[in-house]
């Protein structure tokens, strides 16, 4: 029969690579090692994004980036548009040219029916001996 101390000498300590099994995959928390390198490049290229967007050149999708920015858009926009005095005679005009068309229609309405109630009283009548 073996002793004690034939047992200890005849099983080994498990060795590194046995504790990170036949691939050499370690999880932090239950998180694969390789999943966690990739975070962190993600959180980096997205950092690096932020600071380049505040130190770059505004870019023409984003817009303006600040109120000195805006202000200035709004300033261009206004010179190209003509000031919004044009604008409100323009929208006067345009306002005016509904209700004008809005009432011929109503007289072209009125004149359908006129016109289709002359036609059915024809039909309707007696013939003329």
């Amino acid at each position: 029969m073996p002793t004690r101390r034939a047992e200890r000498r005849g099983s080994r300590p498990c060795s590194r690579a046995a504790k990170l099994g036949a691939h050499g995959r370690r999880s932090m928390f239950g998180i694969p090692e390789w999943a966690v390198g990739v975070g962190f490049i993600m959180l980096a290229i997205s950092i690096a994004k932020a600071v380049a967007g505040r130190i770059g050149p505004p870019d023409r999708q984003g817009g303006p980036r600040g109120r000195r920015d805006l202000a200035r858009a709004v300033e261009e926009l206004q010179k190209r548009v003509g000031g919004s005095d044009d604008v409100q005679t323009r929208l006067g005009a345009l306002e005016d040219m509904q209700r004008r068309l809005a009432d011929v229609e109503e007289r072209l309405d009125f004149a359908e029916r006129m016109l289709a109630k002359q036609r059915e009283a024809e039909r309707i009548a007696p013939p003329k001996t």
